[in-house]
């Protein structure tokens, strides 16, 4: 299996319109100060990582944020929330 370094996985997401879904944030981070608007990328932020915990919440988030997902977005999934946003992402004004 070859291991691909997180730009060119973020580049071949993108290329061919797929979702990553990682608890790994260097993939929100990436995106984020690209400018890009895809891939989308689901972050899951739950200390219970069992499929029991997650598999509920991720069918929530894809069933609700669709159309944004769709579009280019990062969700993160929190214990409690989740929280959207659309890409690309603004820097902020200083």
């Amino acid at each position: 299996m070859k291991c691909l370094a997180d730009p060119l996985i973020l580049e071949k997401a993108g290329r061919e319109e797929r979702l990553i879904i990682t608890c790994d944030l260097d993939f929100a981070d990436l995106l984020a100060l690209s400018a890009r608007t895809l891939p989308s990328v689901i972050l899951i932020r739950l200390q219970d990582q069992t499929p029991g915990s997650v598999i509920p919440r991720l069918v929530q988030v894809l069933s609700e944020c669709h159309e944004a997902l769709t579009n280019g977005a990062i969700v993160t999934i929190e214990e409690t929330r989740y929280r959207l946003r659309r890409l690309p992402i603004e820097p902020s004004p200083h």
